[in-house]
């Protein structure tokens, strides 16, 4: 009865104890060592050598995963990093992992050219965008004649005399077409009819057009279409720049631009000059009146940029502008000195002065929810002289 017992009990040991011990779990942590400071590695395999029983870490490095008796090799990998093989001591239940970075492969690097223009995928209007490879590819000077090399837009004089340009699009002109500047509103009223030659090309990083009415957006002006011009941004500019231009007839232009990156990375600043004239006096068929008007401009600009990422963002700046033209039959004279024979006679003085803000917000609490406010403030004078009469506003 005694050796009953024994068998008995001895079948039952045998019977409960390898299911108690196949419960048994290991925990632990993967980390890896920066600077002596160890940084969990989430999402790490961790499994017992030579079966697919295994677990992942969670975002701290934490793992945990049921033993398999009689196997004390554990093996955790991460991509990017050496895996590391650990023989768990009789009863150890914690272990913490440390791997090491793998080797890394030698630097390749992609090469491709940008395309001069190219129709944007990702905008649901149809926009055609001008690259900085494609506007690389004129020499001059300004935004009304960055599209001599494009057959989107037409630009031509609508006044020789004036050296006024225009814009052309769908077969009508001007003022059907509204001119933009990152999407605020450039040339309205008074500066319609020379602010094409108000930007400077090498202030430009790119330009998108828009054809037909469905571009009416951001205004009521681009019934045949719009044309947004982009500055280059304070943080992705060059330090310093200077460009110089000159042609055999007499045009000079000077353009300079300077950028900062303050230590925090959140502020930026550019200040962008240019200087241009038109001093050669062209008369080619010798009908008194010159073909283009004399001019001289100074365009200045300085521009911030504040960026909190996933909080705010802000850009905001200042223009300035000095433009004088002076046309008509001064071939041979002066323009005080025609003015005074009765000579027809054009003389233009424009200042611009304008200060700009466009500031977002993003409300991390509501999904899908952002706040953007744009503002514009501008200043425009003009005195002109249109043979005996006066014109000023």
């Amino acid at each position: 009865m005694k050796l009953s017992l024994s068998l008995m009990s001895l079948m039952l040991i045998l019977t409960i104890v390898p299911p108690v011990f196949s419960q048994e779990k290991v925990s632990g942590r993967i980390v890896e060592n920066v600077k002596n400071d160890k940084i969990p590695l989430p999402y790490a395999n961790v499994y017992w050598q030579g079966t697919t029983t295994g677990s992942v870490s969670d975002e701290n490095g934490q793992f945990k995963l049921n033993r398999i008796p009689g196997n004390n090799t554990l093996i955790a990998s991460y991509v990017g990093y050496i895996n590391d093989t650990i023989i768990l001591k009789s009863g150890q239940k914690k272990v913490e992992v440390v791997l090491q970075p793998g080797s890394e492969l030698a630097e390749v690097e992609i090469k491709q050219r940008m395309a001069g223009t190219f129709i944007s995928s990702i905008k649901p209007i149809k926009t055609e965008v001008i690259t900085t490879a494609g506007l690389t590819k004129l020499a001059c000077c300004n935004l009304s004649e960055s599209f001599e090399n494009n057959a989107t837009v037409d630009v031509g004089f609508s006044d020789a005399v004036t050296g006024a340009k225009q814009i052309q699009m769908l077969g009508l002109a001007g003022v059907y077409s509204q001119l933009m500047v990152e999407n605020i509103p450039f040339t309205r009223g008074l500066g319609a009819a020379f602010g094409l030659t108000y930007i400077p090309g090498t202030w430009m990083e790119s330009i998108q057009v828009s054809k037909g009415s469905s571009s009416v957006i951001n205004g009521f002006e681009s019934m045949t279409g719009q044309i947004n011009a982009e500055f280059r941004k304070p943080f992705d500019m060059d330090r310093f720049y200077l460009n110089l231009y000159g042609n055999n007839e007499g045009r000079l232009e000077l353009n300079s631009h300077a950028s900062h990156v303050f230590a925090e990375d959140k502020w930026s600043t550019a200040v962008l000059a240019h200087v241009s004239g038109q001093f050669k006096r062209i008369d080619m068929n010798d009908d008194g009146f010159l073909d283009q008007p004399l001019s001289r401009q100074l365009n200045l600009s300085n521009r911030w940029s504040y960026e909190k990422h996933g909080v705010t963002e802000s850009k905001f700046g200042i223009n300035f502008l000095y433009d004088e033209r002076n046309g008509g039959q001064l071939m041979n004279l002066q323009t005080k000195e025609a003015i005074e024979q009765g000579k027809y006679v054009i003389d233009l003085v424009t200042k611009r002065v304008q200060i700009y803000d466009k500031t977002g917000f993003v409300f991390p609490g509501l999904e899908n929810t952002s706040l953007g406010l744009i503002f514009s403030g501008l200043y425009h004078d003009q005195q002109s002289v249109f043979g005996p009469r006066d014109y000023n506003a």
